[in-house]
């Protein structure tokens, strides 16, 4: 069929719901992306993961939408549709629409359901009373099942026929289990002086959390993107926890190099600066026979580190470098004698330049 329809029924009109859906596996991408739309509820909230798809558009319209558009493989990438306060109709049904909206050719799997977590909350003290989770897919692969708090629970599990649905196996022999919450680790960029913030900060979270991630930038390293999708360049990251998730913020040096032209010279090699004696800014050229990790630093005279020019990884090419007089806080330096340094790889050079104010 066109849609994936999840119905919901028995549900008690004076309690209030929330409904997380798990969807798509597969490629992790937004070829096989779908639109999952709540229907038949009096009263809810959207409280979906946030983000934007391949197109730069809002997955989702706001809090009142009642759909929001989720990738493939929404539980690895962390994309979440949850609908919160859910106040069902009289009837006491709603449903859930899982629709195609992907690309063309990719249709079956845009509308793929993993699992679903249905929770009652009781309107007068806001506690959860039941927390139901279902798989709803059938195949070769290992399902888990996620606890709303950490503790030890009592579990017992039964099997329905592939072939034949409606036979179901007796309930297996109860095994206890303790349940731990999730973690986030975050990492940066090697050598990059930026950090990290979550709120709330914890050393582990209850299943379902919402918590907000913060690329905190420096004056000399500036973020790029989240993870290995270059096109995940929104700073602040909002995620739904299903499980312990590693998050990785890239940064890039922050630098004002120059290409001085396309030519890739034979040699490596480091120019004087220019002017020299220089007031208030030098230029400095230097050139790179073969790509490489390229740093140039500036000493004063008695071999302390000035500042950090240039610290990335470059193609070979010829560049040019400025620098402004100012140490890494963004002081102005005395008049002086200093010195320049290129590493580029196995190869380095050092000048000399003065500061004449």
């Amino acid at each position: 069929t066109d849609v994936l329809m999840l119905d919901f029924t028995g549900l008690d009109p004076l309690k209030k719901y929330t409904i997380a859906f798990y969807g798509n596996r597969n490629r992790h991408s937004w070829s096989q992306a779908s639109l999952v739309t709540l229907r038949s509820a009096d009263a809810f909230e959207n409280a979906s993961s946030l983000g934007k798809d391949e197109m730069g558009n809002p997955i989702s319209a706001g809090d009142t939408a009642p759909n929001t558009k989720l990738p493939a493989d929404n539980t690895y990438t962390g994309y979440i549709a949850r609908f919160t306060n859910i106040i069902p109709g009289l009837d006491g049904a709603i449903t859930l629409n899982i629709q195609f909206s992907g690309i063309e050719g990719h249709e079956f799997k845009g509308k793929y359901g993993s699992a679903v977590m249905l929770q009652e909350i009781d309107p007068a003290t806001n506690l959860i009373s039941t927390t139901a989770f279902n798989d709803l897919a059938w195949d070769e692969n290992f399902y888990s099942h996620y606890y709303t708090s950490s503790g030890a629970y009592l579990i017992r599990v039964r099997a329905r026929c592939k072939t034949h649905p409606s036979i179901v196996s007796s309930w297996s022999d109860v095994h206890s289990i303790i349940i731990s919450g999730c973690t986030i680790s975050t990492t940066v960029t090697d050598g990059a002086n930026a950090t990290v913030r979550r709120l709330p900060e914890s050393q582990d979270y209850d299943y379902g959390s919402m918590v907000t991630l913060s690329a905190e930038e420096s004056k000399t390293w500036a973020f790029t993107h989240w993870n290995h999708d270059r096109t995940d360049t929104i700073a602040t990251k909002i995620v739904y926890l299903n499980d312990h998730r590693t998050f990785r913020a890239n940064y890039a040096f922050r630098t004002n190099v120059e290409k001085r032209d396309d030519s890739v010279p034979t040699e490596f090699s480091l120019g004087q600066n220019y002017p020299n004696p220089f007031n208030p800014s030098t230029a400095i050229e230097y050139d790179l026979a073969a790509a490489g990790q390229v740093s140039i630093k500036i000493y004063d005279i008695r071999g302390r580190l000035v500042k950090v020019l240039v610290d990335m990884h470059q193609p070979a090419g010829r560049y040019k470098v400025k620098w402004d007089a100012t140490n890494s806080a963004a002081v102005k330096m005395p008049s002086g004698i200093y010195f320049y340094s290129l590493r580029a790889g196995d190869v380095q050079f050092s000048r000399r330049m003065v500061l004449l104010k």
